[in-house]
């Protein structure tokens, strides 16, 4: 019995106790917990975020310019068109009265202010005239160099008064013209009057 028992006993595995395995944290992280400061990133680490701020970043711009009517994105860019196009000819016109200026710069500003201001030019052909004569940089001249207030008030009663005439002109063309219907009438002794012209002055006809 005693040697059945010794064989059962020793057949049965041996149970151990399972020890936890030692934490995976790294040294820095250890000694930033212990010591209550914040952890360390690592470079990878440091590169991930800086790449899921970007696109977290890129996203809100792109719904926002969804949600921006597109009614106000083309004010915005006839505004800003509008505005490269002042700053142009305000340059070219101060170009015009320089002392120094040939007769072969006067007649090349005068050009590109034709161009600027014909309804025949698209827009794509002016912005890259104003990008051929002033450089790409003109919004930076912009800041630096801005119109005077007084200019752009004179500008603007001009652009008043030539509308006004404009419209006055429309409304003339479009007026119905005042000629009444010539009228005959036939006297006794056989001769026509004619009346209602556009002259209003009879015209007699002799039989």
């Amino acid at each position: 019995m005693e040697s059945q028992t010794g064989t059962q006993l020793g057949n049965t595995p041996s149970t151990t106790t399972a020890t936890a395995a030692p934490p995976t944290t790294t040294p820095a992280v250890v000694e930033s917990t212990s010591t209550g400061e914040p952890a360390k990133l690592s470079v990878g680490q440091k590169k991930r975020l800086k790449e899921k701020a970007k696109k977290e970043a890129a996203r809100l711009a792109k719904e926002n310019e969804a949600a921006t009517p597109v009614a106000d994105v083309k004010e915005d860019e006839e505004s800003k068109h509008q505005r490269k196009m002042d700053w142009a000819l305000y340059q070219l016109e101060l170009g015009q009265q320089r002392k120094g200026a040939t007769r072969d710069q006067l007649e090349e500003s005068r050009q590109v202010v034709r161009k600027l201001l014909s309804p025949k030019s698209t827009l794509v052909q002016k912005e890259h005239l104003m990008h051929v004569v002033f450089g790409g940089k003109i919004e930076k001249y912009m800041k630096e160099m801005p119109i005077p207030k007084e200019y752009l008030a004179k500008k603007q009663k001009e652009k008043d008064a030539l509308a006004a005439v404009t419209a006055a002109t429309a409304a003339a063309s479009i007026s119905p013209s005042t000629s009444s219907t010539p009228s005959s009438t036939t006297s006794a002794d056989g001769t026509t009057t004619t009346t209602g012209t556009v002259s209003d002055e009879p015209t007699v006809e002799s039989n």
